[in-house]
């Protein structure tokens, strides 16, 4: 097996379908299978074998873990990287059938990936809007806004981008931490329309921008980066990560919030919050499979598993006599938290007021909603 793994990773190294990324997390994984896979022979590797593996990788005792186990996602993405080289030595005629896909594989066990709410994607949009703009702040709003990939909305220049129609085209990627580009995720491009706000944005921070190419005697063209370097190149990963780092809890967010949970959140508010269809979601984010799609980053939050159970409580628990707030025709929840809202009743603009909506009217002024 040891052996076939070489054999592997050679043949995705001249496979030049193959990203580099891609071929650079195989040649990691291949690095931290090795130890394991030692002198067994192709014939030696039954299901029972594979089992065994699975079991291995997550004990903090094998002298392979150097006293730390492999966590369950790791784990599972070990095991994925040797099906794909078992599938690969059937191809070939090395072996007759891929026992490792006859064993369940190991289950992922870190959190499942949290979107940024939606109130602090737009606060944050706001907060860059009304401050003086600059590269990696109109990146952000890039990225939150359009939920492109990092390595996309870096590799993006000015010719990507239809003023008259606000229509960005998104047709390329960064390589990590190179001035060269590549395919995106998808080998496909895309277009993206902007939101006015967004488009507005834009434009001012395109003349901004203009302005500085000549106060730094440099020629500015269409060919330049929207999100510029210091240098007037495109800004590589690390350093636009470092400065994500550097400065989300400045921004208003949480000091584990990642860049890519704008992209979760932008498929997930079209989802849930709008109820824009996979298909033309999958279009704007350039997924492959709406089902992918549906499974990653569709996160329902809590208030919206709240308010579905609202809506079915409608169905199945009709009003049971209790003058609580949330069956009243003068009470309407927040857009943020449907389990707290605003009282209605009087006329009295100051004398309105939040309650939770499982508060019993405590003004006399209950009328049934005619929706319960």
């Amino acid at each position: 097996l040891s052996r076939l793994s070489d054999a592997f990773l050679e043949a995705r190294r001249r496979d030049k379908e193959i990203a580099a990324r891609t071929r650079e997390t195989t040649e990691g994984h291949i690095k931290k299978l090795k130890p394991f896979l030692g002198e067994t022979t192709l014939s030696e590797a039954n299901a029972a074998y594979f089992e065994s593996l699975k079991l291995d990788l997550r004990d903090d005792s094998h002298p392979a873990n150097k006293g730390k186990g492999c966590s369950g996602t790791y784990a599972q993405k070990l095991f994925a990287t040797i099906k794909q080289m078992l599938d690969w030595a059937v191809q070939c005629g090395l072996c007759k059938e891929n026992n490792a896909k006859k064993v369940k594989s190991p289950q992922r066990d870190t959190p499942e990936k949290r979107i940024l709410p939606i109130a602090k994607t737009a606060n944050l949009i706001e907060k860059i809007g009304s401050e003086p703009l600059d590269s990696c702040r109109v990146g952000l709003v890039l990225l939150a806004s359009t939920g492109c990939r990092l390595s996309e909305m870096l590799a993006l220049k000015w010719s990507d981008y239809d003023a008259d129609s606000s229509v960005l085209r998104i047709e390329r990627a960064m390589e990590k931490d190179s001035q060269n580009t590549k395919q995106t995720k998808g080998k496909e491009s895309r277009e993206m329309p902007l939101m006015p706000r967004i488009a507005a944005l834009l434009s001012d921070w395109k003349e901004q921008q203009r302005h500085w190419y000549q106060e730094c005697n440099l020629e500015w063209s269409l060919d330049a980066p929207i999100v510029q370097s210091t240098n007037a190149k495109h800004v590589l990963s690390s350093t636009y990560e470092r400065w994500w780092r550097q400065n989300r809890i400045k921004l208003g967010l949480d000091e584990n919030a990642t860049l890519h949970a704008f992209r979760h959140g932008f498929a997930s508010y079209l989802i849930v919050e709008c109820g824009v269809d996979p298909t033309t979601v999958q279009s704007l984010t350039g997924h492959h499979n709406p089902d992918v799609l549906m499974k990653i980053y569709s996160h329902t939050h809590g208030d919206a598993k709240r308010a579905a159970m609202l809506k079915l409580q409608r169905t199945i628990v009709p009003f049971s006599g209790r003058e609580e707030c949330r069956h009243c025709r003068h009470w309407s929840p927040s857009p943020n938290d449907v389990s707290v809202g605003v009282c209605w009743a009087s006329k009295d603009e100051a004398a309105k007021q939040v309650v939770h909506s499982n508060e019993v009217c405590r003004i006399g002024s209950f009328s049934l909603n005619p929706e319960q």
